[in-house]
């Protein structure tokens, strides 16, 4: 084993596990609009009831971002367990791929900005788009370079159809929003 080659063994599993911080880091990043607002509610003395009434939207689309997240991050660890040798192309999409899961925190706190407006919802259904795409594409690359998975099978046609009908998902919202 060349030195050149022991660094590409290791760099599937140190990059699994960067990505994997930076998802967790972007899911915990969502709530922190909500607990600015706890602050405020405790300052102006309200009752629990009447801060969920004040920030039941916040609350749904946090909910909502952190079961989106989260899929991505499923699908995204289903495609990489066929990675044994990450090529540059590969990293690049999966660096793509992370910067839209680490602006998502942002775009969804512009959600409860008020008053609301449509390039809200376009930016973040754009981000889920970016997002599925970069996806779709790492899911082409590791079933088309055999490079990148080494001994490791490619990648069953219900993780492509899963990453596939997530962008499909996300391209009608977008058409319907524009």
């Amino acid at each position: 084993m060349t030195h050149r080659e022991r660094p590409l063994l290791r760099s599937a599993e140190r990059l699994r596990a960067y990505t994997d911080a930076v998802v967790a880091i972007a899911q915990t990043l969502l709530i922190l609009p909500l607990l600015e607002s706890v602050s405020e509610a405790r300052a102006h003395h309200l009752t629990t009831a009447q801060w969920l009434n004040e920030n039941s939207d916040a609350v749904i689309w946090l909910t909502l971002s952190f079961v989106l997240i989260g899929t991505f991050w499923v699908i995204h660890h289903r495609v990489f367990e066929h990675v044994e040798h990450p090529t540059e192309a590969l990293q690049g999409l999966n660096f793509l791929w992370m910067f839209t899961i680490v602006i998502f925190p942002v775009i969804a706190a512009l959600l409860g900005l008020e008053p609301a407006d449509s390039v809200q919802k376009i930016l973040y259904i754009g981000c889920m788009l970016v997002c599925s795409l970069a996806m779709n594409s790492m899911v082409m690359l590791v079933n088309r370079d055999p490079r990148i998975r080494g001994e490791l099978p490619p990648l069953g046609a219900g993780n492509v159809a899963a990453s596939l009908s997530q962008t499909f998902i996300w391209w009608r919202w977008l058409w319907r929003l524009a």
